[in-house]
């Protein structure tokens, strides 16, 4: 009965490192590639990394601070709240629009895990989800033209 047991813990401390291990992943290739919306859905606050341009200026600190602050914050916790308050169209449509982002970022962690996934059953894994995620965001996009949303 132990075994079993252990074999549990086992199971649970390899399922952690090993999501661990493809969130590093996935957050160093954002990282690198400069990939703010992904980082954003992580929850990851890029930093102002370089001021985007405005009416053909560099805008200061500044100006940069408040052009961020009106962009939607769309960690997992912005998502949620994005969605509080509405009901009907309005919520499917926000909601729908951010599951679909959502799911977008599934599939970005997932091609990252098959190409540097160790162990067989990850690749496996994001094989998987990228095909799930991908028939789920086809079908919401198909639900948003056939409801009349946006995009």
């Amino acid at each position: 009965m132990t075994d079993i047991k252990n074999n549990k813990l086992l199971y649970g401390v390899i399922g952690f490192l090993l999501g661990a291990v493809v969130m590093l992943l996935v957050t160093s290739n954002a990282v690198n590639t400069n990939n703010t919306k992904l980082l954003k859905t992580m929850g990851i606050n890029s930093g102002p990394q370089k001021h985007m341009m405005k009416d053909g200026e560099a805008m200061d600190d500044e100006e940069k601070m408040m052009d961020d602050e009106e962009e939607d914050d769309m960690s997992m916790s912005g998502m949620v709240e994005e969605l509080k308050g509405k009901s009907a169209d309005e919520f499917d449509d926000e909601f729908t629009d951010l599951m679909i982002e959502h799911h977008m970022g599934a599939v970005e962690m997932s091609k990252l895990a098959q190409k540097y996934a160790k162990h067989d059953e990850i690749t496996k894994l994001a094989t998987d989800i990228i095909t799930a995620q991908n028939k789920e965001i086809e079908m919401m996009k198909a639900w948003r033209q056939t409801w009349g949303y946006g995009n």
